[in-house]
């Protein structure tokens, strides 16, 4: 009889930890903050014997983001991503503890454009509220038509990272809803990409990054 008894608890406690329901495919539009942590080489370019630097830079951008679900019943599902940010304010810090504000015109500053592809899980809290979680990979580069030109030289960054995310959507409407989250974000690979009078040059640079970015916006359902 204990034995019924602990099984119909355990039971009982599993199904109250369960989803109410199945995940609601959705696509949200974003603006959020970056806070990005770098660390590396001074010049970003691997060079033996340079004192190690850390650079803190602020951003904002906008981003798009989408859930689609693999099946009807199914709360795991697929997430993507757009997004366009750019840097308002950036410092350096050596090993040595000289602190130094980078100048530059946040207006000038080059665009970074990111793609992402993950999975995601969503937990409906109730009718109204819903919770996601989600992990991917991240592929970024600065703009083109943004990056730093100097007559015939041109410099672009491409990487890589590695990030995850959790956010709450609350319903303002049978399809609508205030979205509401953060990411972190782990930058492993960079590449310096540098045109000269049509001669292509790369480099791998010496640096890693932490970005935590919150954001809100809206999001609908389809």
């Amino acid at each position: 009889m204990k034995k019924r008894i602990v099984l119909i608890g355990l039971i009982a406690l599993l199904s109250s930890l369960l989803p109410l329901s199945a995940g609601v495919s959705k696509a949200s539009v974003t603006g959020f903050y970056g806070l990005v942590k770098a660390t590396g080489d001074p010049d970003s370019v691997s060079l033996e014997g340079e004192p190690p630097f850390t650079q803190t830079t602020h951003t904002i951008g906008i981003k798009v983001q989408g859930t689609s679900f693999f099946s009807p019943t199914s709360n795991f599902g697929l997430s993507y991503k757009t997004a366009v940010s750019k840097a308002l304010q950036s410092s350096v810090e050596t090993a040595d503890g000289v602190s130094l504000d980078l100048d530059f015109d946040p207006a000038d500053s080059p665009l970074v454009w990111e793609f992402g592809v993950g999975g995601a899980y969503q937990i409906p809290i109730s009718l109204g509220l819903i919770f996601e979680l989600g992990a991917g990979f991240d592929y970024l580069i600065q703009s083109a038509n943004d990056s730093e030109t100097l007559g015939s030289v041109t410099i672009t960054v491409d990487m890589f990272s590695i990030d995850a995310y959790a956010e709450i959507n609350v319903a303002l409407s049978p399809n609508f809803f205030l979205n509401a989250g953060f990411s972190i974000r782990y930058i492993f690979k960079s590449t310096l990409r540098t045109r000269i009078f049509g001669t292509d040059l790369s480099a791998d640079l010496d640096r890693t990054a932490f970005i935590l970015a919150p954001y809100v916006g809206v999001a609908f359902s389809y």
